[in-house]
């Protein structure tokens, strides 16, 4: 089974919420992947916030169970497809081909809505959502 792995900043956000948004997806196109995330500046052990968490009730995704995570190397070694929601966040990273941001499907940075109010997020879930049909369609293609 393959593993996904996002990646963002504080790993409380973003990341935790493409986690779920794509966990749904998969599961209702009869995909499987291991998918999970970390953050590149994090405090260990930080639960998702409580507007990523509304803004996916509001777009009818369960939340995934999630304390945040600090990327190591064996995380980077271990997944075969590594997303980070900037390209920012993308050059932070190895030059590896299995990485990715989501602007390379979107043409545009996944901008981190921490601290914002609730609209901000359920933009942002939106945003992510649309980017990762993209990489559900390609699972679909059985690569």
């Amino acid at each position: 089974m393959k593993t996904i792995l996002f990646i963002c900043t504080g790993n409380t956000c973003r990341s935790p919420m493409a986690v779920s948004i794509l966990k749904q997806m998969l599961k209702q196109n009869n995909l499987k992947a291991n998918v999970i995330s970390a953050g590149l500046d994090v405090r260990e052990g930080q639960p998702m916030t409580e507007n990523a968490k509304t803004a996916l009730k509001q777009l009818g995704i369960r939340k995934s169970k999630h304390m945040s995570k600090q990327l190591t190397k064996q995380m980077l070694d271990k997944s075969d497809l590594v997303v980070t929601m900037t390209n920012q966040q993308k050059q932070h990273l190895p030059k590896m081909r299995k990485i990715i941001s989501l602007a390379d499907l979107i043409g545009q940075d996944i901008e981190d809505p921490f601290m914002q109010n609730l609209e901000v997020y359920v933009a942002t879930a939106k945003q992510i959502q649309r980017a990762l049909q993209k990489i559900v369609d390609y699972l679909k293609q059985g690569v």
